[in-house]
């Protein structure tokens, strides 16, 4: 049997001088520090969840709005691990915009959005992120929702609310089976009916956060649900202000609130922080280099990502990221292949999978 060669986090070796790394003891030992190996139990878990960290993480940025009725279907994408600007991927079936996006480390999956205000769609679309192509059809989505958020594990993507003060808001969750095909089924309902909200999650919970249930009334509620059980949605905690049009992503740890719109109409820079192991209130983390909402955030193993939103000016193209481990203030990563806004994205590394850390020198 041939067995397979995996890689150490971050192998470090001295010359073999007494007490060393590599120094050969008296009793024949060899003097080593082995904190920084894969584990059997690591390797094991990455290989079954087929999310063994990587260096190929990609970004994906879909739909959106160039400027006010002017939909597109345009999908762009970025290799996370280093700066630059995004090259085409593929297209949507049809225009579209705020939709919810998610996906597993294989496939990105589009959920829903508006096909024309205020036409929602219940369309479910969805592509193999290692190959660039258009979407292809995955099924029905349990009703038709626009501005609604997504967020899930590497088997389940859910689908939250929906809706604006037109239309009317939606407490709706449903689920999908990420590696099949097929329609959405109902999972359960949120602690509101709410539309233009945030949503996050870790392997085990989704989380929604804020939005608006009626004009001019934005909502600081943070409610969850566990991915494997469906059921109704449960109080976690409040965010530090009502806030609409946040733009969620996370890391296996914590989830965040990037920008968006906070105090009535006003766009900030705010970045906070939600920690997904117990319930409670979220805390300020940082700044992004600019005021934005209505877009689209995903994130690798060590990255916050923010682009497909519009500036107080309209639609802009840049790529916005922060750091998810250490607090502080974002930077410019690159530029989308238009500027646009309401657009939704998602990555193969995000908080979700549960990856974790990358392998030496892989970035992302």
């Amino acid at each position: 049997m041939v067995y397979p060669v995996y890689p150490n986090k971050d192998a470090k070796l001295s010359g073999p001088t007494v007490g060393s790394l590599g120094h050969i003891s008296s009793y024949g030992y060899v003097a080593a520090d082995l904190s920084d190996i894969w584990s059997l139990g690591e390797i094991a878990k990455y290989r079954k969840l087929n999310q063994w960290p990587r260096s190929n993480y990609r970004g994906i940025w879909a739909g959106g709005l160039v400027s006010a009725g002017s939909s597109v279907d345009t999908m762009d994408y970025v290799g996370l691990a280093s700066l630059g600007n995004a090259s085409d991927f593929g297209n949507l079936s049809a225009t579209r915009y705020n939709m919810g996006m998610g996906g597993s480390g294989t496939r990105g999956v589009a959920m829903g959005g508006y096909a024309g205000y205020p036409t929602e769609v219940n369309i479910i679309e969805y592509i193999e992120i290692g190959t660039l192509g258009n979407m292809t059809d995955f099924g029905n989505m349990t009703e038709a929702r626009g501005a609604l958020e997504s967020a899930g594990n590497h088997i389940r993507q859910l689908s939250f609310g929906g809706g604006d003060n037109t239309v009317g808001y939606n407490a709706e969750i449903d689920y999908i089976t990420i590696a099949s095909t097929g329609d959405g089924t109902d999972f359960g309902d949120l602690t509101q009916a709410c539309g233009q909200s945030t949503a996050m999650a870790n392997p085990v919970r989704a989380l929604r956060a804020g939005g608006i249930i009626s004009a001019n009334d934005d909502q600081n509620v943070i409610d969850f649900v566990t991915i494997a059980s469906a059921g109704n949605a449960v109080d976690f905690g409040d965010l530090l202000a009502p806030c609409f049009y946040r733009n969620g992503c996370s890391s296996h740890i914590n989830g965040f609130l990037v920008s968006g719109k906070s105090g009535g109409s006003s766009n900030v820079t705010d970045i906070d922080k939600i920690a997904f192991a117990s319930l409670g209130n979220s805390i300020t983390f940082g700044d992004m280099p600019t005021a934005r909402s209505v877009g689209g955030a995903t994130s690798s193993s060590t990255k916050g990502f923010m682009g497909g939103a519009g500036g107080d000016a309209g639609a802009v193209n840049t790529i916005e990221f922060f750091d998810l481990h250490h607090a502080g203030v974002g930077a410019d990563f690159g530029d989308l292949s238009q500027a646009r806004y309401a657009s939704d994205a998602t990555s193969n590394g995000h908080g979700g999978l549960g990856v974790s850390t990358s392998l030496p020198g892989q970035g992302g």
